[in-house]
């Protein structure tokens, strides 16, 4: 469909920011108040104003309301708007024990033990809501812990419903936000208002992709927050029109303006708070110095700088539930103590095989065409050549190569089938840790990075190097976000473009699950329309043009490790020293796989040198 112009249209615009909770902490409270979020509603009804979309009146700004409060601003947006309806929330966001289903907390929140959640609005009670209003399209922006759930209810509504609404979520679903990173604002919203004051058009989809691309906060499950969308194929909105408003000037908030003097920028915000407040709840009181981020459970704590390079991954266990103490920091469960019998034998076996009394088995990945497959009775491949470099500098006289699955990767390590595991492994938070699936490992490295991209076939006889037959039609792809969701889509049980899939894209409908790649890529003429995975597995899977690569990563780079069980700490630190001897050895491995901007991630499962 067309992108739809909200210009000249009766449009309304609902910012929701709870900032003071009536109840906080033990025993039925939020965790606490929000000042952040204040600073949220000002930036964004500054920024909706001078985007030349929404005329005065028509931007309505609630502070903290009620739960009666909200309803009754809810409806009367509803009923109001005709053309473009945005409703924006930021504050507290609470999962119950037994269900994914989203719930808003509204100024009166508790949390009675047993799930119950008075003074919160659960999301799918919002969605339906805004889907009877007559406007043309609904554009939905939450800010706030577990954002990413409410995908799942977007897509369990009634079609006719569905299609007019356009999600945009601050996270990836089962996940709270970390406390703040001392700037104005939340990050997620203060980067949206950053991309909206910019003179220039700017659509819902271009806004997603960029805060996608720039947003660089780390969850309190360690990984990266990732915004969500979730919107029909084809659907867009302008959210900015290029031209500028007639409006006073932006006028940054200075140190004066924070100390009370009066600025042109306080005096424009105070009356159109004033105004809106009308449908809503009166201004709550102003908020105590400091700033925590939302859903903070945590001591209010900088995170560490985020690091581009690092390859999250969603984890299924990253979701407190309503029986667990809101008040209580959360974090992930940490690796279970170190068996020192265990270590002790996984040395021992080390010793035998550089001894040759011994064997040291290495777990490969089998049908990895360039990088390990078997052939003419041996292994070959560029995963094969760095793993023979690290046993030839650990001494080892004796070992073999094993195939072994990518889903039985981490039960062969633990069960002492494998002593190591090279082959395209990367690390993250669940692989350490452990989930219910597979067990934890431990990681030497990393020692390669490669992106995560999507393979597709060609639309026969087409000469556009882009453009792929998925369901039979042409589709132009550079990134997942060209991919409709009815298109089908394989993943290798155990990858990390699984979890992706499992955690982050509920409205990708059709995902297959095999045991290895070259199924997948078998598949790809008929059964399939798209292979997620790491770039440098895909590569090698390109032959005469019948395939190509999208453009664009669908998540963060993976990074590979050399696997061990968890207890071999003894032979992690040995192999850290190997792999660090041997780091010229690897750049003339790999370098040719990582092309021109080759760069061998720093080694941060490995001890630090004193």
């Amino acid at each position: 469909m067309p992108l739809y112009d909200p210009r000249g249209h009766a449009n309304r615009a609902l910012i929701v920011g709870v900032s003071e909770y009536d109840h906080t902490g033990p025993p039925d409270g939020v965790p606490g108040n929000l000042p952040t979020v204040q600073e949220n509603r000002t930036m964004l009804d500054d920024a909706l104003h001078r985007s030349a979309l929404f005329a005065e009146g028509q931007i309505a700004v609630c502070p903290s309301p009620t739960l009666d409060g909200f309803h009754d601003a809810l409806r009367r947006a509803a009923h109001d708007a005709e053309g473009l309806l945005l409703f924006y929330f930021a504050g507290h966001g609470i999962l119950p024990v037994d269900g994914n289903e989203l719930s808003l907390q509204m100024r009166t929140a508790r949390m009675v033990p047993g799930g119950a959640f008075p003074g919160a609005v659960a999301i799918t009670t919002v969605l339906n809501e805004l889907a009877g209003s007559p406007a043309a399209r609904i554009v939905v922006i939450l800010d706030c812990c577990y954002a990413g759930n409410a995908a799942r209810a977007w897509q369990e509504m009634e079609s006719h419903k569905r299609s007019k609404i356009l999600l945009l979520m601050s996270v990836q679903s089962n996940r709270l936000i970390r406390p703040s990173d001392g700037g104005r604002g939340t990050p997620f919203t203060r980067e949206l208002v950053r991309l909206l004051q910019q003179q220039r058009e700017l659509t819902l989809l271009a806004l997603y992709r960029e805060l996608r691309e720039h947003l660089q906060i780390l969850t309190v499950a360690r990984d990266w927050q990732e915004p969500q969308g979730a919107m029909e194929p084809g659907e867009d909105v302008l959210l900015r029109s290029g031209a500028l408003r007639v409006d006073p000037p932006w006028i940054p908030l200075d140190d004066g303006a924070k100390q009370g003097k009066t600025t042109l920028r306080s005096v424009l915000t105070r009356r159109r708070v004033a105004v809106a407040s009308i449908t809503c709840l009166a201004l709550a009181a102003a908020a105590t110095v400091g700033v925590r981020l939302i859903g903070d459970d945590g001591d209010g704590g900088d995170p560490p700088p985020p690091n581009p390079s690092a390859s999250p991954r969603p984890s299924t266990s990253s979701r407190p539930t309503a029986s667990s103490s809101p008040s209580v920091p959360f974090s992930p469960a940490a690796p279970s103590p170190v068996d020192a019998e265990k270590n002790k034998r996984s040395l021992a076996r080390l010793k035998a095989a550089q001894e040759g009394t011994g064997e040291w088995v290495v777990g490969v990945k089998r049908g990895q065409p360039g990088l390990s497959e078997q052939k003419g009775g041996g292994w070959v491949g560029k995963e094969i050549d760095y793993a023979k470099v690290i046993l030839d500098e650990l001494g080892v006289k004796k070992f073999r190569f094993q195939g072994v699955g990518t889903a039985s990767r981490a039960q062969a390590l633990n069960d002492d089938e494998v002593d190591m595991f090279v082959g395209t492994y990367g690390i993250s938070p669940d692989r350490k840790e452990g989930t219910s699936e597979y067990p934890a490992v431990i990681f030497a490295g990393p020692y390669f990075r490669t992106a995560q991209k999507i393979m597709l076939e060609h639309y026969p006889g087409s000469g556009d190097p882009i453009e792929a037959r998925i369901r039979g039609l042409r589709r132009r792809v550079t990134s997942i976000f060209d991919i409709p969701n009815n298109a089908r889509l394989c993943v290798v049980k155990g990858s990390s473009a699984e979890e992706y899939l499992q955690q982050d894209k509920a409205r990708q409908r059709y995902v297959e699950h095999r045991t290895d790649y070259n199924l997948c890529i078998d598949g790809l003429d008929d059964t399939f329309d798209a292979v997620l995975t790491d770039e440098v597995i895909l590569q090698n899977f390109k032959e005469g043009g019948k395939y190509f690569i999208a453009a664009d990563p669908f998540t963060y780079p993976e990074e590979y490790g050399i696997g061990l069980n968890v207890n071999s700490v003894g032979a992690r630190d040995k192999i850290c020293d190997a792999m660090s001897a041997t780091a010229a050895k690897r750049d003339s491995i790999y370098k040719s796989l990582g092309g021109e901007h080759y760069s061998p991630p720093a080694p941060d499962e490995c001890p630090p040198k004193p």
